[in-house]
Formats: C-alpha cells, structure tokens, sequence
C-alpha cells in the first residue's frame, strides 16, 4: 500500500492522518505510513475540540507560570515584610533554601496529571508500550 501525504500542517502527520481519514484509507494503513496510533487519534479531533484543548492547556499554563512567579520573585521581593516564623525560622529564608523547591515540584506532578487528564479527555492520549 502506499502512502498519500500533502503538505505540512501544525501537527507534522496530521496532514496525512487527515488526507488516510478524507480518503478512507483504515488506520493500519496509517501504521503503514509510519503514524503511530496516537498521531492516528488525530483525525478524530475536530477543530473546535482542538481550540478547546489549547485553550485549556495556555490557562492552565498561565496559572501555573502566575504561581512560579509569585514563588520565586515575589518571596524574595517582599522579604523583609514576611518575617515571620514558619517551621523555627523566617518564612523568607525557609521558602528560598527549600519552599520554592517544593512549588516548583508541585507544579510539575499538577502538569502532568492535568495534561494527562486533559489528553484522556480529548482523545489523544498516550498508549503504553
């Protein structure tokens, strides 16, 4: 069998997965072509539930950016007005030798639930190997 493809588009194969889907060609036939099966689960994907997925994901980002900055600068700036004691020492000292550590590891675990969540619920997740 061979493979039909045309130009690129914003996601490298989905102009192929799109043109397999238009023309019927069966998804094992995209296997074929090279696609794996989650680049296959794109040609379910509409474009409007390719906005939302995006939207979602540049809100959840912006939160979690907004939550990074206030951790890293924000402690630090405001220092001396947060002197108070948190676990026998000031809280500004205590968030930069090792608060800010544990946000920075709390935003990344969130991330990757929510973006596997996310990809479950739109169709495009990951199968494993």
């Amino acid at each position: 069998m061979q493979c039909l493809s045309v130009s690129p588009s914003s996601h490298p194969s989905a102009s192929r997965v799109a043109l397999a889907h238009r023309t019927g060609v069966a998804s094992s036939a995209a296997h074929g072509c090279g696609l794996s099966k989650v680049q296959t689960m794109y040609r379910t994907e509409t474009p409007e539930t390719h906005r939302r997925y995006w939207r979602k994901n540049r809100i959840v980002i912006a939160v979690l950016l907004l939550i990074w900055l206030i951790a890293t600068f924000g402690v630090s700036y405001f220092a001396r007005s947060l002197n108070f004691k948190f676990f026998g020492w000031p809280f500004s000292f205590w968030m930069g030798a090792q608060g800010a550590l544990g946000v920075y590891c709390l935003i990344i675990g969130f991330y990757a639930w929510y973006m596997n969540r996310l990809d479950i619920e739109h169709g495009v997740e990951e199968e494993p190997e």
